[in-house]
């Protein structure tokens, strides 16, 4: 029997979506020390007892008598198996998509639907061939859907600082400028046959891909990702270069630069920031 050896596995062995009291998760551990002629084995029945909510990270060391087979049936080696359950609140965020930062799910509704890049979920159920989340802001808030497990569940992330306070923008219509706090000052389109109506309005989560944008997808990624300016109506923040009643930023390749930042604010479930339009 060989001595004082060590392996690190770091294998996942359970996950539990929704852990909502303490629990106890029953063991079987079973080491096997292989040999040309006789494996020395050794088992060990017990139970890993987790705490809930805190802490974060658990672990506990099993000790397990390895006997010898064969010529070393009378010979014996402890070995130290260390088991550490990992806490989480289970909030991911949608990330890792190229090249157009939508992700596609499927609701148990039974429709199929776009969501966009850096919206907040919370894993529900885990298995070998989906995972299952309800979406916690934007349009389909409270709403249950899944994506496949493999390959695409690196497409839900979990960020560490994802979020940044709301986007505080103020659009001067009567120079066609639009500042953005902490991050600069851009040029845009308004119609004149069709202003917006001075005054603050709360700016929302991308609702869905517009297909509009689709022609300037070789000068900005974010091209279909549009943000309504009120809470209802068709006027949106975007890039190109046709306005229909909208506030269109026509540099088009500083699209990418408003998008990073605006993804990542928010107001509350359902909007970045805000939008006050002046003369």
């Amino acid at each position: 029997m060989k001595q004082r050896r060590e392996a690190i596995v770091n294998r996942d062995i359970f996950d539990l979506p929704e852990l909502l009291e303490a629990h106890r998760l029953p063991l079987r551990i079973d080491v096997v020390e292989k040999d040309e002629v006789f494996d020395d084995v050794g088992s060990l029945d017990a139970e890993l007892a987790i705490s809930y909510p805190e802490p974060r990270e658990q672990s506990i060391t099993f000790e397990i008598t390895v006997k010898g087979q064969g010529r070393e049936i009378r010979k014996k080696s402890l070995a130290h198996v260390t088991v550490v359950a990992c806490l989480d609140k289970g909030i991911r965020y949608v990330a890792g998509l190229n090249p157009n930062s939508w992700l596609s799910v499927r609701f148990d509704a039974g429709f199929e639907e776009e969501i966009p890049h850096l919206l907040a979920v919370e894993l529900v159920e885990i298995t070998a061939q989906a995972i299952r989340f309800r979406i916690l802001e934007g349009r389909y808030k409270g709403e249950l859907a899944q994506i496949s497990n493999s390959p695409r569940r690196d497409y839900l992330r979990q960020e560490v600082g994802v979020r940044r306070e709301a986007a505080q923008m103020v659009l001067r219509s009567g120079v066609q400028r639009l500042q953005i706090g902490g991050v600069g000052e851009f040029s845009v389109m308004v119609d004149p046959r069709n202003p917006i109506p001075r005054g603050t309005y709360r700016v929302e989560i991308p609702d869905e891909p517009h297909d509009k944008g689709a022609p300037y997808l070789d000068r900005a990624k974010y091209a279909r990702t549009w943000f309504r300016i009120g809470d209802q109506g068709d006027r949106y923040l975007h890039t190109g270069e046709v306005t229909v009643g909208c506030a269109t930023v026509n540099a088009v390749e500083s699209w990418d630069e408003i998008c990073k930042v605006l993804l990542r604010s928010r107001l509350d479930s359902q909007a970045v920031g805000t939008l006050e339009v002046l003369p």
